[in-house]
């Protein structure tokens, strides 16, 4: 009798999860409007670019429930725009933005994060950006099903760390499109 690899991958994730059986979870806040439409009508700023690549460096703090990460992106110009519309969950601060390495101003309103380019970026163009932000994520509720962090301890009182994002997508806890 064989196991395959992902029956072996359930098997683990399901006795990891019963083991973290302590779940921590700061105060509630609820999600704004715009972080719950995940899987909605591309705005038409975000369908002037096309994603190539995603580079996330995050740093998580237990004791606080806080992250701080750093989101790289490449991305193709398909239709010439002057600047670019994410999506990131407004709970978070934002610290310093580039597009190309230069230093952008960066306005976050309702759930949507606008870096303004300076200049009319044309398409067929390849823009990177960075994106550095921080804060306390949004806690699920009954994760896999609700989307954000869960933080638990194991038994032996280990931080148990996980995030969910199939229902919510990724812009609970990272700068996206």
């Amino acid at each position: 009798m064989t196991i395959s690899s992902l029956t072996l991958a359930l098997l683990t994730s399901s006795m990891l999860a019963q083991e973290a059986t302590t779940e921590i979870a700061p105060p509630a806040v609820p999600l704004h409007p715009q972080t719950e439409l995940t899987g909605g009508t591309m705005s038409e700023a975000q369908a002037a670019y096309d994603v190539k690549h995603y580079t996330l460096k995050l740093t998580v703090d237990p004791e606080n429930k806080h992250i701080s990460g750093v989101v790289m992106m490449r991305a193709e110009i398909v239709s010439p725009i002057s600047y670019i519309e994410l999506d990131l969950d407004p709970r978070f601060e934002i610290g310093v933005t580039t597009i190309n390495g230069k230093r952008t101003t960066a306005t976050s309103d309702g759930g949507k994060l606008l870096l303004e380019a300076g200049n009319e970026l044309a398409a067929g163009s390849i823009v990177e950006t960075t994106v550095a932000y921080n804060g306390v994520p949004h806690v699920a509720k009954r994760a896999p099903w609700d989307g954000g962090f869960v933080w638990a301890k194991t038994s032996d009182n280990k931080d148990w760390i996980a995030t969910a994002v199939q229902g919510n997508g990724c812009d609970l806890f990272w700068p996206c499109k």
